[in-house]
């Protein structure tokens, strides 16, 4: 993380954006031994594109959580110095900005999308974000706060602007005035506290008393603290202060305005409210995280067709170079420094090697734009001539080994997969043919990190101790290909098949595993599977297997998709089926009313805020039902039992579930909650 002071709008501020450095970021953990990183979803995104985030409020502090789950580059750009904390893949910029910076910074760091989440009343922003969107064509995506309705109450009274407040105001010829509208108001409420005794609340910073002092105001009508979501405080603060009159301004929910309003009310005090300004109509609006993730899914789309990603080459096709640079290097009597090897596809590649010592050579791991794991570790091979015939393969430190069946080779044998060894095999008998040798060889594979990054895959669930595999089936890494999490899909159940295993419960990820694991506390820990996104090819492998029984856990975000029919679940392919949702719900017997507020959700994770989460609940069972249905289109002669988890929980085992307003309810028991349909097929 780097922190920035914004300097002035001329060269200071060319120099100063020409001088932020680009993170040097952490990859995503994704796919060794074919398996994807076990802890994030969002996957599919990479470090390939910047985000300008306007915040310095709760909406921006939003705004970073999510920039930081889908782990892309952003700048966080606040007028004072805040106590939001920018994670590992942000940088942050304080200082005012006008237009023409907001472009040149835009220019100079590749911004694909400027987040605006600042105040609603910070309107000379808003404006100059508008004109250099318009400059840069970049979109920009306004981040909404939640606003209580107006309140229809004989002391509540709406303005449409300052000027509106202030002859509202002055007409009642007030004799305290209490002004909770913010410091930078106070200059522009000057006609009213020059002639009627005002009393300003603005925020206990340094930045904002030094505004105050300047207004002209007499210090002794500021009070400064920090904002409290209480009513009880606001009432205690007005009970005190006994104003006649109550100014705010319409800062929504995040800004406690219904405090305000409500102690008002409590207080029999009138209370004036000034109108936030309407947003740009050529502003995208985001209302909710899974929104905002969406316009950050579809820049990265955007971009990812200007900009088509590179890809790399497998651990498999390192070993390979690495190898056959060592017994070339044997045979010419010649140290080499680069190597052509061909490709299962047919495709001749050749890549620099790097000697060691002994015969032995490496080369570092290129996996393009792939956030593969591996990316950048050294390959190590070394190659034994022998003159007897035949060649072998040793595991060498950070090389791991199979310790289960079902792999590709027994128990005891280094983790160095068929694809890689045929390839190796090829290359040296084609060299051996080449320079007469009519001996053979014994190859050692190592990769000092190996044990280390090891650690980040799904190697020790597949029973593959001590360092991650050397792998690949077409020696090529496509970016963010499914192929490999599919593959460790099948590699985890090839391993339970060949355990004996016959009840297998397949789940999402991390937490719900867990879950799922305290429900069945006497399986194997090898008979849990994680299906990520990919359920169909999951249930496809499955119903191949000689598995006989099957236990879905599942949340409600990918049921809900699952139900409607689609057996990929990623947000960024598929959304959710609000019609499908709707329809549910009549056909269940709720009423119209619960049926539009469903069709009108955000998010599924809503869902249990409109209907309860409980046992026997209609709406429920009808959803297992149907995703049941859907499985149905794979699954022939595999029982199926299909579990709906909570819709939030903690390790420990609690849980959670969210009403609609987005609010959590009181925590009760996962397991007596969870939902089964249990149907031999």
């Amino acid at each position: 993380m780097h922190n920035y002071n914004y300097l002035t709008k001329d060269t200071k501020f060319i120099s100063f954006v020409k001088s932020m450095n680009h993170h040097t970021f952490a990859s995503l953990t994704l796919h060794e031994a074919g398996a994807y990183n076990k802890c994030t979803k969002l996957f599919f995104l990479k470090n390939i594109i910047m985000i300008l985030i306007f915040g310095g409020t709760t909406e921006g502090k939003k705004a970073i959580t999510i920039a930081e789950q889908l782990k892309v580059q952003y700048i966080y750009s606040t007028l004072t110095k805040t106590n939001h904390t920018v994670g590992r893949h942000g940088e942050t910029i304080q200082g005012g900005l006008e237009a023409g910076d907001i472009s040149y910074l835009c220019k100079q760091k590749g911004v694909r999308l400027i987040i605006n989440a600042a105040h609603p009343f910070a309107t000379q922003l808003h404006q100059n974000i508008l004109e250099a969107s318009r400059h840069t064509s970049i979109e920009v995506v306004r981040i909404e706060r939640e606003y209580p309705q107006e309140a229809s109450h004989k002391c509540v009274h709406y303005c449409d602007s300052y000027d509106d407040m202030i002859a509202q105001v002055s007409a009642l010829n007030p004799s305290i005035i209490l002004a909770l509208t913010g410091v930078k108001t106070i200059t522009r409420l000057k006609p009213l506290w020059e002639k009627h005794h005002s009393i300003f609340r603005i925020l206990d910073t340094d930045y904002s008393r030094e505004l105050a002092m300047e207004s002209g105001l007499p210090m002794e009508q500021i009070i400064s603290e920090m904002p409290v979501d209480s009513q009880a405080h606001e009432e205690t603060t007005f009970a005190r202060l006994q104003p006649s009159v109550i100014l705010t301004k319409e800062s929504g929910t995040s800004g406690f305005l219904h405090n305000k309003i409500n102690a008002a009310i409590a207080c029999n005090i009138p209370i004036y409210v000034v109108r936030r300004p309407k947003t740009p109509a050529e502003f995208k609006q985001a209302f909710s995280g899974e929104d905002l993730k969406q316009y950050i899914e579809a820049a990265h789309a955007t971009n990812k067709q200007q900009n088509p990603l590179r890809h790399g080459y497998t651990t498999g096709t390192c070993a390979t170079l690495a190898a056959k640079a060592s017994v070339l290097h044997q045979l010419s009597k010649q140290t080499v420094s680069e190597v052509q090897v061909g490709l299962p596809n047919g495709e001749q590649i050749t890549f620099p090697v790097h000697y060691k010592h002994d015969y032995t050579y490496a080369v570092v791991k290129d996996a393009g734009d792939d956030p593969d794991v591996t990316h950048g570790l050294e390959i190590h091979a070394s190659v034994e001539l022998t003159t007897t015939s035949g060649i072998r393969f040793k595991g060498g430190i950070g090389v791991g080994t199979f310790t289960l069946p079902g792999l590709d080779f027994p128990p005891g044998e280094p983790a160095i997969n068929k694809v890689p060894r045929q390839m190796i095999v090829e290359q040296l008998e084609d060299l051996f043919g080449a320079y007469d040798w009519d001996g053979g060889a014994t190859i050692t594979i190592s990769v000092p990190e190996g044990e280390r990054v090891a650690r980040s895959t799904f190697n020790p669930r597949l029973g593959i101790e001590g360092g991650i595999s050397i792998i690949g089936t077409t020696g090529i890494v496509k970016p963010y290909s499914a192929d490999a999490y599919v593959a460790s899909i099948k590699k985890g159940i090839d391993v339970a098949e060949q355990m004996k295993l016959q009840h297998i419960v397949i789940n999402s990820g991390g937490k719900s595993e867990k879950l799922l694991q305290s429900l069945f506390p006497d399986l194997s820990a090898l008979s849990f599977v994680q299906y990520g996104n990919f359920i169909g090819d999951t249930l496809a492998i499955l119903e191949q297997s000689t598995v006989s029984k099957v236990t879905m856990g599942i949340m409600i975000g990918k049921a809900v998709k699952l139900a409607s029919g689609l057996l990929d679940t990623h947000s960024h392919k598929n959304t959710l089926n609000h019609q499908f949702l709707y329809e549910l719900a009549l056909d269940n017997g709720y009423s119209n009313d619960v049926a539009r507020q469903i069709r009108s959700i955000k998010m599924a994770k809503e869902i249990p805020g409109i209907i309860p989460f409980q046992q026997g609940e209609p709406y429920y069972k009808a959803l297992l039902e149907c995703c049941h249905n859907t499985c149905l289109r794979i699954l022939q002669t595999t029982q199926l039992e299909i579990i709906l988890l909570p819709p939030s929980f903690s390790r420990d085992g609690n849980t959670s579930s969210f009403s609609h307003d987005g609010k959590r309810s009181k925590k009760i028991s996962a397991a007596v909650i969870s939902l089964k349909i249990d149907k031999p097929i």
